[in-house]
């Protein structure tokens, strides 16, 4: 359920406190795991939701463990922890959500981790993979022809950001990955150094947007 998309309704109570309440899932997918369910039926989704509850009573503490040490999920990141690896690289899967010309991305990041304490972790992209949200089929499309022309997306764990391209040294259909110093070309599928992320922690500013 990890790239499965709920949308949520923030207001204010009557004490002006900020208030989340959870609308219905308007995506029902997940790539990479044991199963991809591409259809959506509201009814039937009630259903599954009661069913795989039950599944989880039966299945005990057990299961549960298991996959709690493989598989660290949080908001804007997932780990998961790769048995058969090599023992000093860390397999590490991030997804980032990014509005892109009006349309909803979703960019899912395999990297490994090779940590070191002297020199710093050095990080190797596997592969990269960029969805469409189509909310008349609730599925993720994979987008393979590129980012649709004219631009470029800035990716990190704290912020996202497309912006027009090509433009100046940004280069068209390029994904920077600031928290990785990385760019990923989607058109030649290579990914390589960036000299726009080569300092951690740098705080990156994009002019507002000429609207003609």
């Amino acid at each position: 359920m990890a790239e499965d998309l709920i949308p949520l309704d923030l207001t204010l109570d009557g004490d002006g406190r900020p208030r989340a309440t959870m609308g219905t899932r308007v995506i029902k997918q997940s790539h990479g795991h044991d199963y991809d369910d591409t259809t959506f039926d509201k009814e039937g989704d009630d259903d599954d939701d009661d069913q795989n509850q039950d599944e989880e009573d039966d299945n005990g503490a057990e299961d549960d463990d298991e996959e709690e040490d493989n598989d660290l999920t949080h908001i804007n990141c997932s780990l998961e922890f790769d048995q058969d690896g090599e023992p000093d690289d860390i397999p590490i899967i991030s997804r980032h959500l990014i509005e892109s010309r009006g349309k909803l991305l979703l960019v899912r990041h395999h990297r490994y981790c090779h940590p070191d304490l002297d020199a710093g972790p050095t990080w190797l992209t596997v592969q990269v993979d960029v969805f469409e949200a189509d909310f008349n089929t609730h599925a993720w499309v994979p987008l393979t022809e590129g980012l649709g022309g004219g631009r470029a997306l800035f990716l990190s764990m704290k912020f996202s950001k497309s912006v027009p391209a090509p433009c100046g040294e940004v280069e068209e259909d390029a994904i920077y990955f600031m928290d990785t110093g990385n760019v990923f070309n989607m058109k030649s599928g290579t990914s390589n150094p960036s000299k726009f992320c080569e300092y951690p922690g740098t705080t990156w500013l994009f002019p507002s947007e000429l609207i003609l």
